[in-house]
This record gives C-alpha cells, structure tokens and sequence, in this order.
C-alpha cells in the first residue's frame, strides 16, 4: 500500500467529486464507499478558505481485499490522519476505484470543521507526513501488503523532498531505487546514475572512483556518500544486478520487527503532537448538567449520540428527578415565609429574610421538653446579635 496526497485543493466541489464519481455518477468500476458527494461538494463550494479541500487515495497492489478489510483501513486512516477530532467534526468522501489495474480508496476531504467553521487542515507535508508514513509502514507490515519499499517492488527513485532526515535511510532509499531502475535498463552507467539523482532534485557534490556525494537536503547538514556497486567509476548493467537487488530485499525483510517497533513509536509521538493541535483549533464544548435546563434534562440524557455513557444518562436523569422532586415539596413561593426548615429535634427553625430571627414553638413549651427560662434566656441573647 502507499498513501498519495494530490496537490489539488482550489476551485468548485463539482471538480473532486465529478472525477470520482463521473459526472453523471457513472464513473465506470467506481463505487461509492461512505459519504455523501452532494454534501462534500456543497461544504467546498461554501468555504471562504484558498485551500478547499484535501485529497488523496490508498493505493493497493491487491485488487481482492475483503470488505471488512477496507473499511477497518478507511477508518484507522481517518484516526492517524485527524487525531483528536470526532466523526461529526469532519466531512470525507470515500471513493473506490479499481480502473488503473489496482485498488485505489480515494477520499475528499472539505478543509473546514463543520461545528465552528474554521479553517481544517488535515495534511500539511512536512509536518505531517513522518505520522502518515508510519501508520502506512504500520499497515502494510500488520496486513502482509505489497511494500512498495522493499527493493523488489520498488519502481522509481525517492526525490529529494520526500527524503527522510536520518542519512543511512537516504542512502538506502536511493540505493534501493537506482538498483531498480538499473534492473528496468533505465540506467546502464554511472553517468545515468547521476543524471538519475539530478533528476529528482539532489545536487551532486563530490566523484570520486568509489563513491558518488550528494549535499544533503536538510540545509546545514552533512553531505551524504553513497557506495557500492552503482556508484562506481566502472559500474555497467550486467552480470551482478538482480543478485544486488535479491540482496537488499533480503536484508529489507529480514528488519521487519525492528522497523515496526520503531514505525509504532514514531505514529504514536506524532499522533499525540497533532490530537494536541486539533484538541487547542477545535475544541468541542462540553456538556455540562449545570449548563442543562430542566426541560432538557430528559431529552438530552435519553439521547444516545450526544450520551453513550449509561452511567452518565441515569446521573442526569436522577438529577432531574430530585430537582422537580424538591421543587413539589417546597412551599409555594408567595409564603413569606416558604423558606428551607431545619429540623433540630424538639423545634424547628426557619431562616427567612437576612437579619431575623423566626421560632416555631408551637407545643413545646407544654411539652415539658425545654426549660422555659433557659430557653427564653437564649431566645433574648440571639435577639441581641
């Protein structure tokens, strides 16, 4: 599998949705996985932003994935590329294509959050794409798919933007590409060698009888040698290329677990980084029992979508009961006097307005419960104060 962003994202909805789907919706062998084109297409015709959209498709060597397959694929592509963000924060449009001679899942994406309205960014390449690559590694290494990086199935050179930022993984991307294009009979000397890395961006800085240097693409840094049989004074395509290509093949397979314990850590750290970014652009507004009227109170706890939590539903419901339990137990507010009632054994006491003092005795004195002095003594010195 490998992730393609398209560099597209400017003009009307009709453009992304209409090579989808065909203009007329009958795009031949493409199917409509999930979404709804009319609504993709009006939220990138509605947005005041320069960059409407983000699109892009997952492209499979397998034309026979299953169902299920595909779509645990398309969600766990949605979680790595907009962590954070729920499924009603966002509008994607999901599109298979099997047209080309392999499976393609092509999605649109309007770049803007539907609750706020702001401005969404799902990708930004240099940012973004150590995560995505990670996840596709993740992927195709859990999934037993077609690795378009092992140096079997590789079909061209890496350029030099795309280039990863440790130097031995330069040196072996290139490496892995050159020895495919030999094997194609793309370059057959070491003149097309250079010409090959020329092509692709990366500026030649030093020849020598073994090696070939490249300046490296992170202003700053080292330049980076390459050596080995293609970088050679005398390199010819012959005899000793496929063996070359077998070889790193092998050694490729052969580092499977220690590239998916380090592809899970690096998808892990980055989704963390940007779940933060989203959590902090678009933060949902949390629903709080303070923030319910009691006429909403029964609605919104009985409604699943916004209340999956069934602890957390009977909590607002009980609250809502106690609430109009106490609300029918309370005097009528037009009592002067309908005010909370403390029960202190033998009498009780109301506290109505600030600054008053008000007894209920009514039977105790008979009662022979409190002395009468004493009591009327207390009575006097609260007065006072």
């Amino acid at each position: 599998m490998i992730v393609q962003f398209a560099r597209r994202g400017k003009g009307v909805g009709s453009g992304p949705v209409d090579y989808l789907l065909g203009k007329d919706r009958n795009r031949e062998r493409a199917t409509l996985n999930q979404g709804d084109p009319d609504l993709v297409q009006s939220l990138i015709d509605s947005s005041p932003y320069a960059k409407k959209y983000t699109s892009g498709f997952l492209c499979f060597a397998e034309t026979d994935l299953s169902q299920e397959i595909k779509d645990r694929l398309m969600a766990d592509f949605e979680k790595a590329l907009l962590p954070g963000l729920d499924k009603d924060q966002y509008s994607i449009l999901w599109v298979e294509h099997l047209d080309k001679g392999r499976l393609e899942l092509n999605f649109v994406i309007p770049n803007i959050e539907l609750h706020s309205g702001k401005r969404l960014q799902p990708y930004y390449h240099f940012a973004d794409n150590p995560r995505i690559d990670a996840w596709r590694t993740i992927k195709n290494l859990e999934l037993g798919l077609h690795d378009p990086d092992d140096p079997a199935n590789q079909q061209g050179l890496v350029s030099a933007k795309d280039t990863p930022s440790d130097a031995k993984e330069i040196q072996q991307l290139l490496t892995d590409g050159l020895l495919n294009l030999a094997q194609s009979g793309a370059i057959r000397s070491r003149k097309g060698v250079i010409g090959a890395l020329e092509s692709k961006g990366f500026e030649i800085a030093r020849v020598t009888a073994k090696s070939i240097s490249i300046k490296n693409p992170e202003s700053g840094k080292r330049n980076i040698r390459l050596k080995g049989l293609l970088y050679e004074q005398d390199f010819e395509y012959g005899e000793g290329l496929q063996f070359a290509i077998e070889e790193a093949s092998q050694r490729y397979r052969a580092n499977a677990k220690e590239r998916l314990r380090e592809a899970r850590t690096t998808y892990s750290r980055c989704v963390e980084i940007k779940r933060a970014e989203n959590h902090k652009r678009h933060p949902r507004a949390a629903i709080t029992f303070e923030s319910l009227g009691d006429e909403n109170m029964d609605l919104v706890a009985s409604d699943p979508v916004i209340f999956g939590d069934r602890q957390l539903r009977d909590r607002l419901v009980s609250r809502a009961d106690d609430i109009r339990q106490s609300e029918k137990d309370s005097p009528p507010k037009s009592d002067p006097r309908a005010v909370p009632e403390q029960d202190l054994g033998a009498f009780s006491v109301r506290e109505p307005e600030r600054g008053t003092f008000y007894c209920d005795t009514r039977g105790l004195l008979d009662s022979g419960g409190v002395d009468n002095e004493r009591w009327q003594e207390r009575a006097d010195q609260v007065g006072e104060e």
